[in-house]
């Protein structure tokens, strides 16, 4: 879906990891939010 609005997780730092398994039922956000910081991911192309 490319006109959705954003969706940002809400973490903690040391819950931040390079990559998570992928489930069917995960749905995919477009970034983080820790207390100290918030990190964006770039788009993945389909």
């Amino acid at each position: 879906m490319e006109n959705r609005p954003p969706v940002y997780a809400v973490i903690y730092d040391s819950e931040l990891v390079e990559r998570v398994p992928r489930e069917v039922h995960d749905q995919p956000v477009s970034g983080v939010v820790t207390p100290t910081r918030t990190l964006a991911f770039p788009r993945e192309r389909r």
